[in-house]
């Protein structure tokens, strides 16, 4: 079964249609995906969600920078740049 990114699918993500870079087979390449693409820990099976963090932050030196990928980061930039009347 296909999974889809919901990140990938947002107006003003990577693309608002299917691609075979927002598609996966398993949730483990999903989570992998959003990891690595999106900068978001994700809790994997048998882990707790510090651990999760722990184990992200120290595999992903772009979190919580100017080049984060999350959607609080990405938002965060938009609103800066902004002007507002």
């Amino acid at each position: 079964m296909a999974i889809a990114c919901k990140f990938c699918l947002l107006p003003g993500g990577q693309g608002v249609s299917f691609s075979k870079g927002n598609i996966f087979e398993t949730q483990e390449e999903l989570n992998d995906h959003i990891e690595n693409e999106h900068d978001i820990a994700v809790q994997r099976e048998d882990e707790s969600m510090e651990e999760a963090q722990k184990r992200f932050e120290a595999k992903n030196k772009r979190a919580g920078t100017d080049e984060c990928r999350c959607p609080s980061c990405v938002a965060r930039r938009a609103s800066q740049r902004t002007p507002t009347s």
